[in-house]
């Protein structure tokens, strides 16, 4: 699992507050867009709180809040939702509060990854034994 697949359920997880708790609807390109765009400003997000906090003390929850919090900011400036900071907040807890389920959600998305493709492999060692050979 990749830190920016994490960034990326993160972002989703974020919008999925936004929807449910506050009734916000948003267009489905606007998640994709958003989604993307968490992947891709991780590098700053990290960069931006081992600054403000030395390396060593970043953790996981730090990483989780700041990315929920870039995810609301660029639905604001990029497509111009408003979302009070109470709001803001609060959602950014609430997927915090989600990390466990995030991670093994991920997780159990990568084993089945990892399944289908060890099933692929052996399916397609079976054809190759099944198969007679030419001479």
């Amino acid at each position: 699992m990749k830190i920016e697949d994490v960034a990326y359920a993160v972002a989703g997880e974020t919008l999925v507050v936004l929807e449910e708790k506050y009734h916000q609807s948003i267009a489905q390109d606007h998640k994709h867009d958003i989604q993307e765009a968490a992947k891709a400003q991780l590098g700053d997000i990290r960069a931006a709180l081992q600054k403000g906090e030395g390396a060593a003390s970043v953790s996981i929850e730090d990483v989780i809040y700041a990315v929920a919090g870039e995810t609301l900011k660029d639905l604001e400036t990029k497509h111009h939702y408003r979302i009070p900071e109470e709001h803001k907040r609060d959602i950014q807890r609430t997927v915090q509060g989600r990390l466990n389920a995030i991670l093994a959600s991920l997780a159990k998305a990568a084993q089945a990854v990892a399944d289908g493709a060890l099933a692929d492999e052996e399916a397609e060692g079976e054809d190759a034994q099944a198969e007679p050979a030419d001479q």
